[in-house]
């Protein structure tokens, strides 16, 4: 398998990421694997066709409790976060060899494959960045980390999301804060906030579980 994984945002904040992969065994083809990471509605299309259009939220922000004060400086900031994501760990039940599950630690990534721009006027965070926990470079759980105002002050808080379709588990400082259940039919779930799709189907198949039409 070869992919590539790609990022858009909203105000400086990533509230989509995407996968686009080709598989050479099994032989699904070119395929492409989207996840929202915001609190609302967002859309994708294929070309001028409506695909995706979840409207529950990607995921949902907790403050990280015992986190250190948030730094004044860039740089200062990303130790801290770093530091904050290492804490946390995600592990894989894994069924895509032989479809019995195969409980799997994953890999945080040292360095974040996004780190939030300085913030603007209209942005509503204080800085950011995207961690992933992996399976050899594959993506598998998405881990944002973000300093915010609550109430007037700075603090922290994460959010985890889904690339995977296989049932996934997260802890923070040995607990359980997050999971999510095996999907048994992860292609074209058009209203779910992560889904995925074969761009090797006719587009007419693409949408019709259920159709989505032209917004």
């Amino acid at each position: 398998m070869f992919g590539e994984v790609y990022v858009w945002t909203d105000n400086g904040r990533p509230a989509v990421v995407a996968s686009l992969f080709r598989w050479f065994s099994v032989k699904w083809g070119d395929t492409l694997e989207v996840c929202s990471l915001v609190d609302g509605p967002v859309s994708g299309r294929l070309r001028d066709v409506r695909v995706w259009a979840p409207t529950d939220p990607g995921l949902q922000f907790k403050l990280i409790s015992e986190a250190d004060a948030v730094a004044k400086s860039s740089p200062a900031r990303l130790v801290q976060m770093r530091r904050m994501a290492n804490v946390f760990v995600a592990e894989l039940a894994d069924t895509r060899s032989t479809g019995a599950r195969v409980n799997r630690q994953l890999r945080l990534l040292n360095q974040p494959i996004f780190r939030y721009p300085p913030p603007t006027e209209k942005s509503e965070y204080v800085d950011g960045a995207l961690f992933t926990f992996v399976e050899g470079t594959d993506p598998e759980v998405l881990l944002l980390i973000e300093a915010t105002k609550v109430e007037g002050e700075d603090k922290w808080r994460y959010g985890l999301a889904r690339m995977n379709r296989d049932a996934l588990v997260v802890k923070y400082r040995e607990t359980t804060v997050w999971t999510a259940p095996h999907i048994a039919d992860v292609l074209n779930r058009p209203r779910d906030p992560y889904a995925a799709f074969c761009l090797d189907l006719p587009l007419r198949e693409v949408v019709s579980r259920p159709s989505l039409s032209k917004p």
